[in-house]
């Protein structure tokens, strides 16, 4: 019933989604007779891999119609004080490495460094539980990935000198359905891990916190 097709923004690594009207079939394919203009970028393998990214983004998808709303909710901050900060943060950036890197395994990984540093009791302890469960990276990155992040920032805000090497801020205003979502990292170019390699430089530095 839809023809969705997905094209590159100009200038950019991004991509949309747009309906398309298809007319008479050839022996390679449909006459496209509206939704494109020439010159248009058009994607002709990992449609569907951008087709999940722009869900998440609740934009115009094979899945999601440009009239359905995607929202995503602002998860709960946890409750971590400053010694459990320190601790973790070391395996939170390899976290964050993992998931910029649409490594699984390593994102696993450094689960497990950041669990043997909080025990298996309290908020965090249990989010982690549940992200060891999930089989694939999007269910890591938002909002689990997202809670962790929201919470260490105004930790190390508030104590930089309590940490040690570098620790910088950056923001994706893509992520989290367009809402926008902070994280950190021990470098300041950016490695977006809300999307990966789809949208890997996708994002800026706010500020650097240590």
């Amino acid at each position: 019933k839809r023809a969705v097709v997905y094209v590159q923004i100009p200038d950019s690594l991004a991509y949309e989604g747009r309906e398309v009207t298809l007319g008479p079939k050839t022996d390679s394919g449909y006459i496209i007779t509206a939704g494109l203009s020439a010159g248009d970028a058009v994607v002709t393998h990992g449609a569907f891999k951008i087709d999940s990214a722009l869900q998440i983004m609740a934009k115009p998808s094979m899945m999601n119609p440009a009239n359905e709303v995607v929202t995503s909710a602002t998860p709960a901050t946890l409750r971590i004080d400053l010694s459990t900060a320190q601790a973790i943060l070391p395996a939170y950036l390899q976290l964050q490495a993992a998931l910029a890197g649409d490594d699984l395994v390593a994102a696993q990984t450094a689960l497990k460094s950041m669990m043997a540093e909080t025990g298996h009791h309290g908020d965090l302890p249990d989010l982690m539980h549940r992200m060891l469960e999930a089989d694939n990276l999007d269910a890591l990155r938002d909002p689990s990935f997202r809670q962790i992040s929201d919470s260490l920032i105004p930790i190390i805000k508030e104590a930089p000198d309590a940490f040690s090497g570098t620790v910088v801020r950056m923001h994706c205003p893509m992520a989290a359905n367009n809402q926008g979502a902070d994280w950190l990292q021990a470098t300041d170019d950016v490695r977006n891990p809300y999307f990966g390699s789809m949208m890997f430089r996708c994002g800026e530095i706010v500020e650097k916190l240590k």
